[in-house]
C-alpha cells in the first residue's frame, strides 16, 4: 500500500520568537509543493498559548500544523528533540524560527528525492551577505548546480577544518541539520545509537557526526534554501565575543577540548564533534584523521573576531595556552610556526581601541555609525541586483548534475 505520509516535515523549534516564526510559517504555506506537514516546538516564555491561536487561524487541514507548548523549560537541543521526533514525514527539515524557506524550496528537494533518491539533501553554509544581494529577498532562481557527494568525502573534508581560510569556520558545508533535508529513517537509525540525534551544546554538529556516519547518498546544493528573516538575530551570535557565559554554568566542560580549559566556542564544537564520533568504531577512526594544525587554527581565526570586535576576554593567554596544546598534541616546529604565521597575516590592527570601545559601552553604536557610513549609496545598486534575480528566476527548473 502506497505511504499516505507527508513528503517533508518541517520541524521548527522555536522560542520567544513569535512574529518571525509566523513568517517562517507562511514561507512553507507560499510553497507550491503541498505534501508537507508542520511540526512546532513552542519553548517560548514570553506570549504562552499566542503562536497555537494564530495557527488557529490558518485554516488549514487540522493535522497539516502542530504546535507542542513545551512550557519554556527546554535546553536548546532538547527543544531540537520535541520538533523532530513527532515527525511523519519522509524527510524532515529542522527550520530556525528566524529563517524561511526560499520560494520553490520543496519541489526542488523534490525533484531531487526523485531522481536520486538520497539519504540527506544539503546545502551551502555560506552567510548570506557574502552572496551579495542574491538572498535579499525570499525568492530566486532554483539551484542550477547540484553535486552528489559521498559521506565519507564529506566527513574527510570536515575534519581537515580549512574554514579559517576564508574566515568561515561555521561555514563548512555540511548536513548539520538546520541545512538539511534528511530521511527520517535515517534519524531513526541514528537514535538507536546515540540515544538522540540532538545532544548539547552543538545539536546540528552532533546530527551532522550522526548523519555522516549512518548515511550514504548524499546531495549537495550549491546555494542556500533558507534566508534569514530581517530582525531575528542568532540566539549564538555574540557568545564568541562575549563569552559562554550560561553555557559553561548548564554545562561546565563543554569547552575543554583535550586540556585547552579556555573560553573558546570552537572548543565546544570540536568537543560535541569527537564525542558523537567516538560512540562508533568507525568515529573513533575518524578521530584519528582530525587536522589538529587547522583546528588550532580555526580556533586563532576566532580569537582574531574577537579582537575585531573588542572582545574583553583574555585573548593574549589564550593564544599562548593554543601554542602549549599544540606542543602537547606532538605537533612539530613547522606545523607551530604555521600556526604563528597565521596569526601574524590574519590578525586585525587596533584592537586594544576596539577594547576600549567595548568596556565602556561605546563598542555598538560606534560600529553602527561606522556601517552607516560604509554602505551609504549602496541600496540602488543592491536593488537592481534583487531585480536581476527575479528576471532570471523566471521559467528556470532544470538542475544540473555536477559529478
Amino acid at each position: 500500500m502506497a505511504s499516505t505520509a507527508a513528503r517533508f516535515s518541517i520541524c521548527i523549534p522555536s522560542r520567544n520568537r513569535l512574529e518571525a516564526v509566523k513568517e517562517t510559517v507562511q514561507s512553507v504555506l507560499s510553497q507550491d509543493c503541498d505534501s508537507w506537514e508542520i511540526v512546532i516546538s513552542d519553548n517560548s516564555t514570553q506570549s504562552r498559548g499566542a503562536l497555537a491561536a494564530w495557527v488557529e487561524t490558518l485554516e488549514q487541514p487540522e493535522d497539516k500544523i502542530r504546535v507542542i507548548d513545551t512550557g519554556g523549560n527546554l535546553q536548546m537541543d532538547e527543544n531540537w528533540e520535541s520538533a523532530t521526533l513527532p515527525a511523519t514525514g519522509d524527510y524532515v527539515l529542522v527550520v530556525a524560527d528566524r529563517w524561511r524557506l526560499r520560494n520553490g524550496a520543496l519541489q526542488v528537494f523534490s525533484n531531487i528525492i526523485d531522481r536520486f533518491d538520497p539519504d540527506l539533501i544539503f546545502w551551502a553554509g555560506t552567510k548570506p551577505h557574502q552572496f551579495g544581494a542574491l538572498f535579499a529577498t525570499p525568492g530566486g532562481p532554483p539551484p542550477l548546480k547540484i553535486s552528489e557527494v559521498s559521506t565519507n568525502k564529506i566527513l574527510g573534508d570536515f575534519l581537515d577544518f580549512r574554514g579559517y581560510e576564508t574566515e568561515s569556520v561555521y561555514g563548512q558545508a555540511i548536513p548539520r541539520s538546520l541545512n538539511t533535508a534528511y530521511k527520517r529513517v535515517l534519524s531513526d537509525q541514528a537514535r538507536e545509537i546515540w540515544g538522540e540525534l540532538f545532544r548539547p551544546i552543538s545539536p546540528d554538529y552532533t546530527s551532522a557526526m550522526a548523519f555522516l556516519l549512518v548515511g550514504q547518498r548524499c546531495i549537495k546544493i550549491h546555494e542556500m534554501m533558507y534566508t534569514p528573516i530581517k530582525g531575528a538575530g542568532s540566539n549564538f551570535s555574540n557568545t564568541s565575543v562575549l563569552g559562554l557565559g550560561h553555557y559553561l554554568t548548564t554545562f561546565p566542560n563543554c569547552h575543554v577540548w583535550r586540556g585547552l580549559d579556555e573560553d573558546v566556542v570552537f572548543s565546544t564544537v570540536l568537543n560535541d564533534v569527537e564525542n558523537t564520533l567516538k560512540v562508533t568504531a568507525e568515529g573513533r577512526e575518524w578521530i584519528e584523521r582530525i587536522n589538529v594544525e587547522n583546528a588550532l587554527k580555526c580556533m586563532m581565526s576566532e580569537l582574531n573576531f574577537k579582537e575585531f570586535n573588542g572582545s574583553l576576554l583574555p585573548v593574549a593567554r589564550t593564544r599562548e595556552k593554543i601554542y602549549a596544546l599544540a606542543a602537547r598534541e606532538g605537533l612539530s616546529e613547522r606545523q607551530i610556526s604555521n600556526i604563528e604565521d597565521y596569526v601574524s597575516r590574519s590578525r586585525h590592527r587596533a584592537v586594544e581601541l576596539r577594547r576600549w570601545l567595548r568596556r565602556f559601552g561605546l563598542y555598538d553604536t560606534v560600529r553602527s555609525l561606522n556601517d552607516r557610513l560604509r554602505h551609504a549609496g549602496k541600496k540602488s545598486r543592491i536593488s537592481e541586483m534583487i531585480e536581476a534575480e527575479n528576471v532570471a528566476a523566471r521559467g528556470l527548473d532544470v538542475i544540473a548534475l555536477d559529478r
